[in-house]
């Protein structure tokens, strides 16, 4: 497998707050407090802060700002390079999507659950997993896994490095529990409306998360053969519980049959690069910025990818319950 990962970060950032203003100096404190705290109870607060710390933090919105910004015309003219063709050959649909950030100090990217030319589905490329913080309650840590095929390499390499706990989700295999830190659900993640369709079997992101108590996890690994997509395009910037770190296996073409409740790429046997472009636009949108991306050397159609989030929605981070007591 090739790895695309970064070694460092360029180190520049710049910063520009909004003033508030009002056209009647007498009115402008009142102004400015109705103003803020207008903000601070919309549903859409549009303030973003980075998530990840000190300099580091900083330099990562910045990249991925940049990132998202350039993406248009890094595709417009990543299509003219290849003769205009939505689905060049090999895996060279991927190259527009390219790492933005390299992994935070103290933290160094490295494969968690070897991949073996046998089982190639093990290891996921990662930042590194939670351990508690000393001298603090910790609130329940728990790694999700979403797809496993009875292939469970990846959770108990997760319990070998992380005292978390681990939940998979895989509604197509009756599953089995591996330890009292390991439960498996025979459910599926999908869409609101596909939940309410399939009860029983498909959840929604936001009822998973209820179901566990979490307010957030850690990490996700999704490996859901082209039905990563449907789930992608339920979450908002202000989705409940989502991940820190995503490990995902990206299908822009597979043998996986569309006639589900939940079609992978909603009936469409092949996503070209313009969807992916849209597909990793909305990441970038969600705060996510790559950090590695392997090709699948069995099927030219997939790639690995693994996020990290590093900016959100003002309230995710200065909300009560922002310290959390698991770190890296």
């Amino acid at each position: 497998m090739r790895l695309r990962a970064l070694s460092r970060l360029p180190l520049l950032f710049g910063l520009a707050l909004p003033l508030l203003c009002s056209a009647n100096p007498q009115n402008q404190a009142a102004a400015d407090h109705a103003a803020l705290s207008a903000s601070w109870h919309a549903p859409h607060l549009p303030a973003r802060v980075h998530l990840q710390p000190g300099q580091y933090g900083l330099e990562a919105v910045h990249n991925l700002s940049m990132w998202r910004s350039t993406l248009l015309s890094r595709v417009e003219q990543f299509m003219t390079d290849v003769g205009h063709s939505d689905h060049p050959g090999g895996h060279s649909r991927f190259d527009p999507f390219m790492p933005v950030v390299a992994c935070p100090p103290g933290r160094p990217l490295h494969m968690v659950g070897n991949a073996t030319p046998q089982d190639h589905d093990g290891g996921k490329w990662l930042c590194g997993l939670p351990q508690p913080r000393p001298g603090s309650e910790a609130r329940p840590c728990i790694i999700l896994s979403l797809g496993s095929n009875n292939n469970y390499v990846f959770e108990e390499a997760v319990m070998k490095e992380s005292p978390c706990r681990v939940v998979t989700l895989d509604c197509t295999v009756d599953g089995r529990n591996l330890s009292d830190r390991h439960t498996f659900h025979k459910l599926c993640i999908g869409s609101q409306d596909t939940a309410d369709k399939n009860p029983g079997l498909f959840v929604t992101y936001p009822q998973l998360t209820a179901k566990l108590g979490l307010e957030s996890s850690p990490l996700l690994k999704i490996d859901v053969e082209g039905y990563e997509f449907p789930v992608l395009s339920a979450w908002t910037e202000t989705t409940a519980g989502l991940p820190e770190q995503i490990a995902m296996e990206i299908h822009s073409s597979n043998a996986a049959s569309d006639s589900s409740a939940n079609p992978p790429r909603w009936h469409r046997p092949e996503f070209g690069v313009r969807d992916l472009a849209l597909v990793f636009w909305h990441m970038a949108n969600l705060g996510y910025a790559i950090i590695s991306r392997e090709d699948n050397v069995w099927d030219n159609g997939v790639a690995e990818y693994s996020f990290l989030r590093v900016e959100a929605p003002a309230r995710f981070r200065l909300g009560p319950n922002a310290a959390d007591p698991f770190r890296l």
